[in-house]
């Protein structure tokens, strides 16, 4: 007859013979989900930030429902973290047998990628890569992490840009001055633009030289297009001292103020009218 001692190792060898069974057991019956990152979008675009929206696409193949445990992203230019996203205790259902799509947003501002990638010049466009891992918990297995992966890239957008290209003096006598400024207009986007409405004013010495608006005018990605505005004023208006600086050899400083409501040609950027301000020194 077997002992104490000899009964008690036989049971705990039967119970780990049932314990591997069952882990085996449970291995083929609890498979494991799948996770990828099927796209970016971006939700929402400005000069100074982009929030992107990372799409997860989530299979989970058992009989019964799982749930997600935790959650980790990292999104990265030139190997420098520049926007994470850390959840250890989300909660996301997916039912049995089916598929789900998780939408999970990340913001990343252009000063803090200048700050750590270096300067972005006159660059478009950007390259990124998102890293992360997404958990869940499955029955007996416990947790399960499954790697997230994904490379795009961003268009960086810029302010258009107005500059006094020059000022002519088209006829000056007793009756006043008739002037005609060239403004260049610039897009240094790498998609077009369409200025919905510019209004601006153009000062000279301290004197208001006139002030009009443009409207309905497109520039193609990469574009200047250069605009020539007339402006006339009497001698009253124009100011003693503005008449002695056209009349003389000096420099006259312009100075073009104003406003843009603009139309990029990409659907997540919609920026509210924005307001410049340049000055030239111009000899006549």
């Amino acid at each position: 007859m077997m002992n104490f001692r000899s009964k008690l190792a036989f049971a705990g060898v039967i119970l780990a013979s049932f314990l591997l069974a069952s882990c085996a057991t449970l291995n083929e019956v609890v498979q494991k989900p799948k996770a990828k990152v099927s796209g970016v979008s971006i939700a929402d675009l400005s000069v100074k930030q982009v929030t992107l929206d990372v799409l997860v696409d989530v299979y989970n193949p058992n009989p019964v429902a799982l749930n997600t445990e935790s959650l980790t992203l990292d999104l990265s230019v030139n190997q420098h973290s520049l926007a994470k996203l850390e959840r250890s205790n989300y909660r996301h259902s997916i039912a049995a047998k089916g598929n789900s799509q998780i939408t999970l947003p990340l913001t990343l501002t252009f000063g803090e990628l200048r700050k750590l990638a270096g300067s972005l010049g006159d660059q478009d466009s950007l390259q990124y890569g998102i890293n992360g891992e997404l958990g869940f918990k499955l029955p007996v297995l416990g947790v399960l992490a499954l790697p997230l992966e994904y490379s795009g890239e961003l268009p960086i957008p810029k302010w258009p840009k107005v500059d006094i290209a020059d000022v002519n003096v088209k006829q000056f006598n007793f009756s006043g001055v008739e002037l005609e400024a060239k403004l260049t207009l610039s897009n240094p986007n790498a998609f077009a633009l369409d200025l919905n409405q510019f209004n601006y004013q153009l000062n000279a010495a301290s004197n208001t030289i006139g002030s009009s608006r443009l409207s309905n005018v497109s520039l193609p990605a990469g574009a200047s297009k250069t605009v020539t505005v007339p402006f006339s004023l009497s001698l009253s208006e124009l100011g003693n001292s503005l008449v002695q600086m056209l009349r003389g050899k000096g420099p006259v400083t312009f100075e073009l103020l104003g406003d843009m409501d603009i139309q990029p040609q990409l659907p997540a950027w919609k920026p509210q009218p924005f307001s410049f301000s340049e000055k030239k020194d111009i000899s006549f």
